[in-house]
C-alpha cells in the first residue's frame, strides 16, 4: 500500500490551527514521525528569473526501524491565497517490502497520472493506493538508451555515470528536468539489468539550479546550469553538454548494452569505484581517467596457460635437479607474487601503512590517510572510500539515518567490529533498529561496513586519545585543499573540519594561532605569516642597532646579505657575548622564518611551515573544544 502527502500554502491545513505552508492532504493513518519527516523535506526554491523547472526526487527514508521509498514531485503553483508566489510538493511513499521488480523510480516520477499541480480544495484524508493504482499507464524506460542517443548522439553515454564516484552532480544548460530524469532512468536501467531492483538503490533528484544539492542522493541533476556557482557536496561532475561528439567512457559491456539493449551489463549501484577493482589495483579509478581497461576476462585463457606452464616447469625440476632431503621450495605464482601484483585479500593496517610510506608512486591523499587512521582505531580493516564518523554519543535516529544511506548504496548485511553485545552481521530487513538501540548505548569505539558498498560507519568516543599517532600527509596541498579532500572521505559537513596553524616562536615570543575552516582560503594565514615575519625582522634590526657602535654605518640600509656577513663576523669575534641578543634573533629567523620569501606564494610557505619543527599544522574537529584529530606532515 502506497501513502501520499501533499504540502503547500493554504489558508487552512489538515492539522487544527495550521495555515500557510502546511500539509493539506495525507493518507489516513499515516505515522506521525513519517508525516513530520516528509514535511521537513517539502522544500522547493523558485528560480530568480524565468520559469522554475519541476523538481523530482527519490530518496530512502529510515524511521523507527522501517525503510521507506519516497518519490517526490515539487513545482511552482502560481499565487497562493495571499497573492504570493508559492509551490506544491506531492510525496508518494512506498514500503520497501512492496514488490516492484522491473519498475524504476524514474518511470513512476514521470509517468504516474496522480501527481497534483495545485491545491484549492479543503484539507482531506486520503485512502491508500494499491500498486495497480500508481503503476497503471506508466510508460517504461528501458534500453537501448534512446534519450541519451537524442541528447548526445551516442546511447553509450548512459553507462558513464554508473562509473563515477558518488555523489555525482549532473549538469545541463538546455535540458528540462523531465529530460534529465529520463537520462537518469536509462542509466539506472543498466543497474536493473545487473541486479533485480538495482535501480531502487540509486537515489536521485533533478531540478532547477536554484535548488541546493541534496545530501542524501547519489545523483543530483540541475538544469539551466550556467556554471557561475560551484556545485557543492558532490564528488564528481557530469556535464551533459560535454558528452556530445565524444566517445563514451565506461566498461565495454555497459556501453554496448546501452547502445543495443542486448547483452549483459555489469554496472553496479553506487557509482563509486568497485571494491573488487580497488583490491586488485590498489588505486581507485578516477572519473576523469578516460575509458577503463577492457574486460580482463579475455586474459583468463592466457593466465591459465601461464599457470600450467609454471606448474610443468615445477614438476620438471623434480626430475632434473638433484634429490634433496628437505622439501624443495614451491614456486610462487604470478597471482601471489607481491612484487608483481598486490594481494587480492584485504591487507592489515600495518601492511597498508607500510605500503603507503614505501610506495611513492601511489601516495595517499590527506583525506584517505585520515579515513584510514580513524577507521583502524575502531577496529576496521576494510577498504572504505567514504567514512561516516560519529564523534559524539549518537542517538538511535542518527544511527538509523547513517545506516540508511549505507544500505541505500548497495551491498549486503553490515559487518560490525568491536560492538559489545552484538554478534554477526546487521541485516536492514530484521535487526536494524535493534542494532541502533544497542550501538547508541555503546561507550567504546565500534565500526560497521557494508560489503559491496564504499561507505563505512564508525563511532569514536574520544578522538584525542591517540591523536599523536595520526600523521596525515599534506599531499602538497594548501590548507583549504586538504580540507576539501577530507570532505571526500570523511563526513560531508563542511564546517566540521579545520586546520590550526601554530607559527614558530621567536625565543620567548609566541604568536597567535590561526584556524582555517574548509570555506576559507590562504589569505588570512598568509597575511599573518607576513605580519609575524616583519615583526621578527624589526626586532632583529633593533638588536643589531643596539649591538653596533653609533659611529658605524646605519644598518637599517643594509641588505640581507650584508646583515648575514656581519653576523658571521660577530660569531667569530673575540667577545661574541656582546652580540648575544642579535645573534639569537638572527639564528631564530634563519631557522624558522627565512625561507621562503612572502612574494613566492602560499604553497612554498606552507610546505616550509610543515617541515619546521617549531611550527605545527593540526587537524581539529569543530564543535568539540581542544580536540586535535591529527597532525599534517609534508
Amino acid at each position: 500500500m502506497a501513502l501520499e502527502l501533499i504540502y503547500t500554502s493554504a489558508p487552512r491545513g489538515l492539522r487544527a490551527g495550521a495555515s500557510g505552508y502546511c500539509t493539506v492532504a495525507q493518507t489516513r493513518g499515516m505515522r506521525v514521525d513519517l508525516m513530520a519527516a516528509l514535511e521537513r523535506r517539502s522544500l522547493f526554491t523558485h528560480e530568480p528569473k524565468g520559469d522554475s523547472p519541476v523538481y523530482y526526487s527519490y530518496r530512502i527514508l529510515s524511521l523507527g526501524g522501517s525503510n521507506w521509498r519516497v518519490l517526490s514531485r515539487a513545482r511552482d503553483a502560481g499565487l497562493d491565497f495571499t497573492g504570493r508566489r508559492h509551490y506544491l510538493v506531492h510525496h508518494l511513499v512506498l514500503e520497501t517490502s512492496e514488490e516492484l521488480a522491473g519498475w524504476q523510480p524514474a518511470e513512476i516520477l514521470l509517468g504516474w497520472g496522480g501527481w497534483r499541480d495545485r491545491w484549492s480544495e479543503a484539507p482531506v484524508q486520503l485512502e491508500g493506493l494499491r500498486i495497480a493504482d500508481y503503476l497503471a499507464n506508466v510508460a517504461r524506460i528501458g534500453l537501448p538508451a534512446r534519450e541519451w542517443k537524442r541528447q548526445t548522439g551516442d546511447a553509450g553515454w548512459a553507462a558513464s555515470a554508473c562509473q563515477m564516484p558518488s555523489p555525482v552532480g549532473w549538469q545541463a544548460e538546455g535540458l528540462s528536468s523531465p529530460e534529465m530524469l529520463r537520462l537518469m532512468g536509462e542509466s539506472t536501467a543498466l543497474m536493473e539489468n545487473t541486479q533485480q531492483g538495482g535501480s531502487w538503490l540509486a537515489t536521485m533528484d533533478v531540478g532547477g539550479a536554484a535548488n541546493p544539492v541534496s545530501k542524501d542522493c547519489l545523483w543530483s541533476g540541475r538544469t539551466h546550469w550556467v556554471g557561475t556557482v560551484p556545485m557543492s557536496g558532490v564528488r564528481s561532475i557530469f556535464r551533459i553538454e560535454d558528452c556530445r561528439g565524444k566517445e563514451p567512457k565506461g566498461r565495454t559491456e555497459d556501453v554496448e548494452m546501452a547502445r543495443s539493449g542486448q547483452g549483459r551489463a555489469v554496472a553496479r549501484i553506487g557509482a563509486a569505484t568497485p571494491r573488487n577493482l580497488v583490491h586488485e589495483m590498489e588505486v581507485p579509478l578516477r572519473p576523469d581517467s578516460g575509458r577503463e581497461p577492457e574486460n580482463r576476462s579475455r586474459w583468463k585463457p592466457l593466465a591459465l596457460i601461464g599457470v600450467l606452464l609454471a606448474g610443468a616447469l615445477g614438476v620438471g625440476s623434480l626430475f632434473f635437479r638433484p634429490s634433496q632431503i628437505s622439501t624443495p621450495p614451491q614456486p610462487k605464482s604470478l597471482l601471489t607474487s607481491e612484487k608483481e601484483t598486490p594481494q587480492v585479500g584485504t591487507p592489515s593496517p600495518e601492511e597498508r601503512s607500510q605500503r603507503s610510506e614505501t610506495n611513492p608512486q601511489r601516495p595517499e591523499t590527506p583525506g584517505q590517510a585520515l579515513a584510514r587512521l580513524l577507521w583502524n582505531e575502531a577496529g576496521g580493516v576494510e577498504q572504505v572510500e567514504v567514512l561516516h564518523l560519529l564523534y559524539e554519543t549518537p542517538s538511535v535516529k542518527q544511527i538509523n539515518e547513517e545506516l540508511a544511506q549505507m544500505f541505500a548504496n548497495g551491498g549486503g548485511p553490515g559487518v560490525v567490529r568491536l560492538l559489545d553485545g552484538w554478534a554477526g552481521p546487521v541485516s536492514p530487513q530484521s535487526d536494524l533498529y535493534e542494532f541502533s538501540r544497542k550501538a547508541s548505548k555503546q561507550r567504546t569505539a565500534w565500526s560497521l561496513f557494508v560489503p559491496g558498498s564504499p561507505f563505512g560507519l564508525i563511532f569514536l568516543p574520544d578522538l584525542s586519545a591517540s591523536h599523536g599517532k595520526r600523521r596525515i600527509p599534506s599531499g602538497d596541498m594548501l590548507p583549504h585543499e586538504v580540507l576539501r579532500d577530507f570532505e571526500k572521505h570523511v563526513p560531508q559537513n563542511p564546517l566540521r573540519w579545520s586546520i590550526k596553524i601554530k607559527f614558530p616562536a621567536l625565543g620567548d615570543k609566541h604568536f597567535p594561532e590561526v584556524l582555517i575552516d574548509s570555506g576559507g582560503d590562504e589569505e588570512e594565514w598568509l597575511r599573518l605569516w607576513n605580519q609575524h615575519r616583519d615583526e621578527i625582522l624589526a626586532d632583529r634590526m633593533r638588536a643589531l642597532c643596539r649591538a653596533l657602535p653609533v659611529t658605524i654605518q646605519n644598518p637599517q640600509k643594509w641588505s640581507e646579505r650584508k646583515i648575514r656577513e656581519a653576523a658571521a663576523e660577530m660569531e667569530a669575534s673575540p667577545s661574541p657575548e656582546v652580540y648575544d641578543e642579535f645573534l639569537r634573533l638572527h639564528k631564530s629567523f634563519l631557522q624558522s622564518w627565512d625561507p621562503p620569501h612572502s612574494d613566492q606564494g602560499a604553497h612554498p610557505i606552507f610546505q616550509s611551515l610543515l617541515k619546521n619543527r617549531e611550527a605545527s599544522m593540526e587537524v581539529w574537529l569543530n564543535g568539540i573544544p581542544k580536540l586535535e584529530v591529527g597532525r599534517l606532515i609534508p
